[in-house]
C-alpha cells in the first residue's frame, strides 16, 4: 500500500469512527442544527441541505454560528493553528454572510415592491455578493442572477414574490389534494369539471378574505399590547439585519 493509500484509508476509518461514536465536530454541529432549529440534511438530495433548510439557518444565523464556533473551540485538536479568537471571527464571517443573504432574499420576495424595496434590496445583495467573494466561495449562476438581474425583475410589474418556489410548492400541494380528493370518480369529464372547480376555490381570493373574516369575528382578538412569537422574531431578524448592513457599509463604503 503506497503511502497515499494509507493516508486515505487512516482518513476514512477516522471518520468512521466518529460517525458510530456520534461525537465528532461534524456530528455535533448537524445535531443542533436538527435538535435546536429542525434544519436536517436530505438523502434524496444529495446529502445536502434543501431551500427549505437553508432557509432556517439563514434565519438563525446569528444564533447558529455562535453554538458553531463553541463546538470548534472545545474540540480544537493538538496542533491546531487557529485561536479562539480566529474561529470567532471566521464564525462570523460567515453568520453576517448568511443575514445579509437572508435579508435580500426577503426584499427579492416581497410582492409589488416599491421604489424603497429595490433600493433596500440593492443595498443588501451588494454587501451580500461581496462578503460572498471574499469569503472565498464560487460565484454560482444563483448569485449572479441575484446581484445583476433580480432588480431589473423587481421594477416589472407584481415584482418576484408570486415566482418563488414556495409558491409553486404550494400550487403542487393544492394540485396533488384536488387529486387525491376526486381519485375515485370514474368519469374522466365529470372529474376534470370538479378538479377545476375545487381549484378555483381554493385559490380565489374572495374565499381567502371570507375565512379570514369568519376567523377574525370568532375570535376574541389578542392581549392588548400581547406581540405573537413569530411577529418577536420577525422582528429581531429585521434589527440584525440591519445591524450587519450598517456594519458592512461602514467598514466598505
Amino acid at each position: 500500500m503506497t503511502d497515499l493509500k494509507k493516508i486515505k484509508a487512516k482518513i476514512m476509518e477516522s471518520k468512521s469512527t466518529q460517525r458510530k461514536a456520534g461525537d465528532g465536530i461534524e456530528s455535533q454541529m448537524f445535531s443542533v442544527l436538527k435538535l435546536k432549529y429542525g434544519v436536517t440534511v436530505q438523502a434524496y438530495h444529495g446529502g445536502t441541505m434543501t431551500g427549505k433548510d437553508i432557509q432556517k439557518v439563514m434565519e438563525n444565523a446569528s444564533a447558529i454560528f455562535a453554538l458553531f464556533a463553541n463546538i470548534l473551540k472545545v474540540n480544537k485538536k493538538e496542533g491546531f493553528l487557529l485561536l479562539d479568537e480566529d474561529i470567532d471571527a471566521l464564525c462570523n464571517q460567515f453568520s453576517n454572510l448568511c443575514v445579509l443573504w437572508d435579508g435580500a432574499f426577503s426584499y427579492a420576495s416581497i410582492l409589488d415592491p416599491t421604489d424603497n424595496d429595490i433600493k433596500q434590496y440593492k443595498r443588501f445583495v451588494t454587501a451580500a455578493v461581496k462578503s460572498h467573494i471574499a469569503a472565498g466561495l464560487s460565484v454560482t449562476p444563483k448569485v449572479h442572477l441575484m446581484w445583476k438581474h433580480v432588480a431589473l425583475q423587481m421594477e416589472l410589474p407584481g415584482g418576484l414574490g408570486w415566482k418563488r418556489e414556495d409558491w409553486v410548492e404550494h400550487m403542487h400541494q393544492i394540485t396533488c389534494r384536488v387529486r387525491d380528493q376526486f381519485r375515485t370518480t370514474k368519469d374522466k369529464e365529470v372529474r376534470a369539471v370538479a378538479m377545476a372547480r375545487a381549484h378555483q376555490q381554493y385559490t380565489e381570493p374572495a374565499v381567502d378574505m371570507w375565512i379570514s373574516e369568519v376567523d377574525r369575528d370568532a375570535s376574541t382578538g389578542p392581549r392588548a399590547g400581547y406581540i405573537t412569537k413569530v411577529a418577536e422574531r420577525k422582528k429581531r431578524r429585521e434589527e440584525t439585519r440591519a445591524a450587519v448592513l450598517a456594519h458592512w457599509e461602514g467598514e466598505n463604503i
